[in-house]
This record gives structure tokens, sequence and C-alpha cells, in this order.
């Protein structure tokens, strides 16, 4: 990959890892080009061996579920002995890719609830805790964590035939 290094797409994703302070798998996840549909199972291939292109709409959709995901993760001072840990953050990016998610919500349900979320040993604990927060009053409840167990395969929308 050393070629690769020097080539923008590279460059873009080494300034975001340093901008929010995430590992190469969790931009991957985010950005979907691991274990994701925008990029089909070429994507990782793709990474590895230099040839990774974003779109505009992709750089654009990574960028904001890595500032949600950035947000969250620093919404409590409660939150700090874990709020960097791998599992917390996978649980984010579980969160933020989910189809029918409404950042602005989460937020306000944070804002009331964020005691809810302690210290776990696995992403589908915070997963659950996530559940409960996002879904409180709600009458059309969602499921992070059913997602996370691929139990719920709905596609994300595919705007500009990526």
């Amino acid at each position: 990959m050393c070629h690769a290094q020097e080539k923008e797409e590279y460059l873009y994703l080494g300034r975001v890892m340093d901008e929010h302070g995430f590992s190469i798998s969790q931009i991957g996840k985010l950005g979907n080009f691991v274990g994701g549909n925008e990029f089909p199972s070429s994507g990782i291939f793709a990474f590895r061996t230099g040839t990774l292109v974003f779109t505009e709409t992709q750089r654009t959709r990574l960028e904001t579920r890595c500032n949600q995901v950035t947000q969250l993760s620093n919404f409590s001072p409660a939150w700090e002995e874990f709020n960097r840990s791998v599992k917390f953050i996978g649980a984010l990016c579980t969160v933020v890719k989910h189809p029918e998610y409404d950042h602005q919500q989460m937020v306000k349900q944070l804002g009331t609830q964020s005691m809810k979320i302690q210290m776990s040993t696995n992403t589908n604990e915070f997963l659950a805790a996530f559940d409960a927060i996002y879904n409180h009053h709600r009458k059309n409840r969602i499921s992070f964590a059913d997602r996370s167990k691929g139990k719920v395969h709905k596609p994300e929308s595919e705007e500009d035939g990526e």
C-alpha cells in the first residue's frame, strides 16, 4: 500500500482519522467500504490495493457520520471512562448508519437520558441502551441491536447510483 498512501483518497482518510481519532476499521464501517453495501465485496480489496475511490456523496456521508459519532461520544462527561473504547465507538457506528436514524432525535433523547449509558463489556450492551434511549416514548421503534446482529438488512439509499 505504499503507493496508495500518496493518493488523494488515502490522504483524505488519514485526515478524517486524525480529526476524529477513529481507526481505519471504524472509518471503513462508517464509510461502508468495510462490511457495507456502497462498495461491494471488492471494496476492501480496492482499499488494500490502493484503488479505492470515493464519490462526493460518499465523502459527505462519511464526514456526516464521523461528526455524528464524535458528537455522541463526547455527549456526557460521565462517559469519559469509556467514550473512546472500540466497543462504544462500534455501537455508535451501528447507530448512525441505521437507515431510520434521526440524529436530532438521539441528541434530544440523550439530553434527558444519558445516564442510561454505562460502561459495558460489549457492543450489544451499548446498543441495547441506545435502543432504550432512542425509542423512549416512540410509537415507531427501531432496533440498533438487531441491525448489528444481522437481523435487519435494509440497504442504505444509494443516491446517485453508487
